[in-house]
């Protein structure tokens, strides 16, 4: 008998732990339902607004963003309940339907501030194509409209032949070449300092710099690198000497390898 008895203790214990363990569930429930409602009662105290620039001059600013928001967002005091503001998705849509940012990232911290991060697009050229339109190419290839308060301090494309369509990503052929020379510009900061405009006609690439009235002819984008290279010794070569008059030239020729296919054509010889 006194083995049964100590049995049914032990079933009973176990019957205590399965209902303690059941209230504590409970309990836990209810105040995680509670802690939702306080947070959802709350309202937004601030909104923070991050724009990744990596220094450059971008199209959009903190001003831009805000009129992309519910205008009880907009304000310097946010008055809008956590409820009531829109899911943090529907906010990255509407930002991210901008033609000018890349993507975003919308959400609420503990605190109820919202935060909202934007990677904007980057302007790589602008096109000025045969029809007389024109926008802009940026960092991943795609076709960016201009926009009236802002004007990037990028090379500009002329006369060129596009496929015709100014939106989208860029297509394969000129598209494709452009945007794959404009790269080449882009990365290195010699270059991005010294190309003003560039031409490109039968699909040999001329670029006009900044300082100086002649133009650099670079050939097709075979062996594109290599010529660029030539470009750019020349410069740091030439820019030492005193004899070295940049305006008297109207053309120097690398469209060939290796240094000496440089060429130089003076005023003088033409």
């Amino acid at each position: 008998m006194a083995t049964k008895s100590k049995h049914s203790r032990r079933n009973l214990t176990d019957r205590d732990q399965l209902i303690l363990w059941s209230v504590t569930c409970l309990l836990l429930l209810v105040m995680l339902s509670f802690v939702e409602r306080k947070h959802a009662k709350q309202y937004c105290t601030a909104v923070h607004i991050d724009i990744a620039s990596e220094g450059r001059l971008f199209f959009l600013t903190e001003s831009d963003i805000k009129q992309m928001l519910p205008s009880e967002l907009a304000g310097d005091f946010p008055k809008l309940a956590l409820e009531e503001l829109e899911g943090t998705q529907v906010l990255e849509q509407r930002i991210n339907d901008n033609p000018y940012v890349q993507k975003s990232e919308v959400f609420v911290d503990v605190k109820g501030e919202l935060h909202i991060r934007v990677l904007p697009m980057r302007p790589l050229v602008r096109v000025f194509n045969k029809i007389g339109q024109s926008y802009y190419i940026d960092l991943e290839g795609n076709k960016m409209p201009l926009m009236s308060k802002y004007t990037a301090k990028v090379p500009i494309v002329t006369n060129f032949r596009d496929s015709g369509t100014t939106k989208g990503m860029v297509q394969e052929g000129a598209e494709a070449q452009l945007y794959a020379f404009a790269g080449m510009i882009d990365r290195d900061p010699f270059f991005r300092a010294l190309v003003s405009q560039i031409e490109i006609k039968n699909s040999e690439f001329t670029i006009y710099p900044i300082v100086g009235d002649f133009e650099i002819a670079l050939g097709r984008m075979s062996n594109m690198d290599k010529k660029l290279a030539q470009i750019k010794a020349l410069y740091k070569k030439g820019l030492g000497r005193q004899d070295m008059l940049w305006n008297d030239f109207t053309r120097i020729n690398s469209q060939k390898e290796g240094l000496a296919g440089v060429e130089i054509k003076s005023h003088q010889d033409l």
